[in-house]
């Protein structure tokens, strides 16, 4: 994991940036804790961190087709992991053609031609496509195993009507309710009555209709219930109700990192915004809007359903890119560069560049 973390932190950043992101992402408490509690975790976060790799490389046109097939593979396995990750999958695929079509890579745009530019167009829509059916090839024994049992379409599982059911239901009012605690609820005394003779799948499905009923009766709860979880989502701090173990992981990695986290992430912000004229052009740019997409659209997919400490590690393991690009500024601001230059070059492998 520290591998792939350095060469996605070189992608947006200095060989230093690189090396302290690989760092941290080594004493990152949290991960190895997870690693240990959850141990299909690691190989979630390794399989995500080799598909945003994978992309930045074929957006900057290293595009042989085996690196297409890797991308499918490297997402799929993501997907075959926690299904959640097939949602960031086409925002991935279209920010690969965005930066490629607009990047000006390839040859058919150097010709300059309308009709070179309309070949390069359906040539990178042909190539997108590849990781497309490769994910599909690797979700679909899932399925015809799912159809054979429930006799019904179940791409992979059917957490997700359980999840919105769940998280959305009245008992949490306009705060969420963690699983734990005397004030948490019962899950199963939740489900009606009426909908317990249902098999699986069929459960699944009508738990989701009674979720999305949850949000159409009553928006405005929806809306304060989500935002509610922010603060499950993003906690940093140590809580009573937590053991010694869980408030050391906690503070210890992310409560540690999150200022700096936050640092790197304004710094990357003000970059970007100078590129913004050239953003298409500036294969560093580019790669930060894919980080950022990330972060959003997965952050945001579980504060609006079931947020929590877990389901944000997949956004750390990016976050502490931009911890390394924070540390990375403040050293350089803090530490003269006379006595940088001074230094032998095994520190930071002969200083920040």
């Amino acid at each position: 994991m520290p591998l792939l973390t350095y060469r996605l932190a070189e992608k947006v950043g200095s060989r230093a940036v690189a090396l302290v992101a690989a760092g941290i992402s080594a004493v990152y408490i949290y991960f190895f804790y997870y690693a240990a509690a959850l141990m299909t975790e690691t190989f979630y976060f390794i399989a995500i961190l080799a598909s945003l790799n994978l992309a930045v490389d074929l957006a900057r046109g290293s595009g042989t087709w085996g690196r297409w097939i890797g991308l499918g593979l490297a997402a799929g396995c993501a997907v075959l992991f926690r299904q959640t990750f097939l949602l960031f999958v086409p925002f991935l695929l279209l920010w690969i053609g965005w930066a490629q079509l607009r990047g000006g890579e390839g040859e058919t745009r150097r010709a300059g031609d309308t009709e070179s530019k309309s070949g390069g167009r359906r040539a990178w829509g042909v190539r997108l496509a590849i990781p497309a059916a490769v994910i599909a090839l690797l979700i679909l024994p899932w399925t015809v195993r799912n159809y054979a049992a429930f006799h019904q379409l179940v791409l992979l599982n059917t957490n997700a009507g359980y999840v919105f059911f769940w998280a959305n239901h009245p008992i949490h009012g306009t705060s969420f309710l963690l699983p734990q605690g005397a004030e948490a609820p019962n899950y199963h005394e939740l489900i009606p009555p009426e909908l317990l003779s249902l098999d699986e799948a069929a459960l699944e499905k009508a738990l989701m209709a009674r979720g999305l009923g949850f949000v159409v009766d009553d928006p405005g709860r929806y809306v304060m219930l989500s935002l509610s979880r922010i603060k499950d989502h993003f906690i940093f701090w140590p809580k009573a109700d937590s053991s010694m173990l869980s408030n050391i992981s906690r503070v210890g990695s992310f409560g540690l990192f999150l200022p700096f986290m936050i640092y790197g992430l304004i710094l990357s912000l003000i970059h970007v915004w100078r590129k913004r004229r050239t953003l298409a052009v500036d294969e560093q740019a580019a790669a930060l809007v894919l980080l950022y997409l990330f972060i959003l659209i997965y952050s945001g997919m579980h504060i609006l359903t079931w947020a929590g400490i877990r389901y944000r590690l997949p956004v750390d393991t990016v976050l502490v890119v931009f911890a390394a690009i924070g540390l990375v500024d403040l050293y350089e601001r803090l530490i003269p560069a006379a006595v940088r230059e001074g230094r032998s070059t095994a520190t930071l492998n002969g200083g920040v560049q």
